[in-house]
């Protein structure tokens, strides 16, 4: 810590001698900036003569403490009156461990306006600073034209703060730019650089480093081959980048990527006919940089032959079998296969198979090849014909009668096929036994079911699958030719009729409708020609009955109509007590006082 030395007589008056000394707190360095905090006393080692001396402290001119002893007392004897605690700075030099400082007094009365004497304090022990440490610098993002330089340190120095940097590069260590973002640069060259930093203590350190800008590799133009059956002739431009020129040029050649053979000539020779060679260009610069070029050609040879040919077609398509000769070294690469109806084309395809062909059609074509050197041969030509799809049976509608039955099936033909023949099979069960080529079968019984099956022919000689169907004759409706009403009574009756049927038809149903003035009242229905109605009727009414019958087969008479009327409906306009008989007969269902008796 750093402290003032010592007390030091200031000055002396009358009989009054003052002592100045202090005491520091606390002392900071940056650079050549001290702070410090301090307190200054002032003290009287003898008795004064005068009841209001005073001590009063100056520095620089400037009043900090003003004591004096108490109104009407001489200053007490040997004690320090302190100013109060102060925080001031000082500048001193870069190595400087201690300075001075200069403190006014002055004796007079309570308030001295001037200071009288001085005398100087020393501040000792003081820290001293140190230069910036691990500074380092280093470049980055390095291009053909531009760079990046970065830098720091570990520490800037003890009792010191940063007070800034400088970046110095250039093609020597002479330097001559200024700046750590480097741009404009020239490729291929070294540059060398100088990071320097200083603190406030007026110290700095510095890290250098070089680097070289990048270059690009030469560049391989405007290559071109021309090949005979033996022979390949190379041109080309090669170009190199500033600072940099040609060290070696050659060609690799051979029949892989490996290649085997080298000159540093543009043209090989000894070459085999119809042959892949492959080839590498290979350009290096002085500054060790390559670049290479990669292609392949092909010496000359013959082109192929078509040999055989044949097809293999369905309704819509056709695939073709192609034979072809190659030349030496040479194998297939393509086909094309032209195609119509006729020796125009229009259609082409580069497989063995063609498809959307129309069925029964006559078609056109010629092939050729093309070998892996893209040599096509001459065109070979040939026809075929489509096949085609049998006839499809969609459905029959069938119209019949008592005796016969006319089958008349739709039917699908192929594209370019039609109706040549047909053929029917019919019987009353599945094993047939019959068969007509026409539509009707005829000679049938009524009411019959018979079953039958359906093929056709087409022009092209192609049958059909079998359709297969049945249908029933048809007969005469019933008819009913008489009927009766027996069993009449006041609520019920029993209706009967005599009703005729067809072959192979018998009764189904009876249906009575029962009207009662034009109302119906009832249906009833049987199962046989009769039928009681139960007690179902009004006494005395007139009833209307109209009758169907209905066989087995779903076919219904015309209505048959009967009348009759129920018993009873007799009016007595007699008493209760009458007889319960009028003219010998029962008047069960009679009104008495328009009460009717049941």
């Amino acid at each position: 810590m750093a402290s003032f030395t010592g007390e030091a007589n200031a000055s002396s008056y009358s009989n009054v001698t003052l002592y100045v000394g202090g005491t520091i707190s606390s002392c900071t360095r940056s650079g050549n900036t001290i702070t410090l905090t301090y307190n200054i006393y002032g003290y009287n080692p003898t008795s004064g003569y005068y009841s209001e001396n005073s001590i009063c402290l100056w520095y620089n001119g400037k009043k900090h403490t003003a004591f004096q002893g108490s109104s009407g007392t001489h200053t007490t004897k040997g004690t320090k009156y302190y100013g109060g605690e102060e925080t001031q700075s000082f500048t001193i030099g870069n190595n400087d461990t201690s300075f001075q400082i200069t403190i006014g007094v002055n004796q007079n009365y309570y308030n001295p306006s001037s200071q009288a004497g001085s005398v100087k304090l020393t501040v000792t022990d003081l820290p001293v600073p140190t230069a910036p440490s691990g500074v380092w610098a280093s470049h980055s993002n390095v291009t053909r034209t531009s760079a990046l330089l970065s830098g720091g340190y570990s520490s800037i120095g003890d009792y010191a703060e940063y007070a800034g940097y400088a970046w110095d590069w250039g093609t020597s260590t002479s330097y001559g730019q200024g700046g750590n973002e480097l741009s404009g640069l020239t490729p291929n060259t070294t540059y060398y650089y100088k990071y320097t930093v200083q603190n406030t203590a007026g110290y700095s350190a510095s890290a250098t480093g070089s680097f070289k800008t990048l270059g690009n590799a030469p560049s391989i133009t405007g290559v071109v081959h021309s090949q005979t059956r033996t022979e390949c002739t190379f041109s080309y431009i090669v170009t190199y980048d500033t600072n940099d020129s040609k060290s070696s040029e050659k060609i690799d050649y051979g029949t892989t990527t490996s290649y085997g053979s080298s000159t540093t000539s543009n043209s090989i020779s000894g070459l085999s006919a119809n042959t892949v060679y492959y080839y590498k260009i290979t350009a290096t610069s002085t500054q060790g940089r390559t670049s290479t070029y990669t292609n392949s050609f092909r010496t000359t040879g013959n082109a192929p032959s078509i040999t055989a040919k044949s097809t293999t077609q369905t309704r819509t398509g056709c695939t073709f079998s192609i034979s072809a000769s190659y030349d030496t070294n040479a194998s297939f690469s393509s086909r094309e296969i032209q195609y119509g109806t006729s020796t125009n084309y229009g259609s082409s395809t580069t497989g063995t198979s063609i498809s959307n062909l129309t069925p029964n059609t006559t078609y056109y074509y010629r092939v050729r090849v093309t070998d892996n050197f893209s040599r096509t041969s001459s065109w070979s030509t040939g026809s075929f014909k489509t096949s085609g799809n049998a006839p499809t049976i969609n459905s029959v509608s069938v119209s019949k009668s008592r005796t016969s039955i006319t089958v008349s099936p739709s039917v699908s033909y192929d594209t370019n096929a039609s109706f040549s023949s047909q053929t029917i099979e019919y019987g009353t069960s599945t094993s047939y036994g019959s068969s007509t080529t026409g539509n009707t079968i005829s000679n049938l019984s009524p009411n019959t079911n018979y079953y039958f099956r359906v093929k056709v022919t087409d022009n092209q000689s192609r049958t059909s699958s079998w359709y297969t169907g049945n249908d029933t004759t048809t007969g005469n409706n019933p008819t009913i030719s008489s009927g009766t009403v027996t069993n009449i009574k006041s609520k019920s009756a029993t209706i009967s009729i005599t009703s005729s049927f067809d072959t192979n038809a018998r009764i189904s149903s009876m249906t009575i409708k029962l009207y009662l003035n034009n109302t119906l009242t009832n249906t009833l229905t049987s199962t046989t020609n009769s039928k009681a109605t139960g007690d179902i009727l009004k006494p005395g009414k007139n009833y209307t009955a109209k009758i169907t019958v209905t066989d087995n087969w779903s076919r219904t008479s015309s209505e048959y109509t009967l009348t009759f009327k129920t018993k009873g409906g007799f009016k007595f306009n007699g008493k209760m007590s009458d007889s319960a008989r009028l003219n010998g007969k029962e008047v069960i269902g009679m009104k008495f006082n328009g009460i009717e008796i049941i």
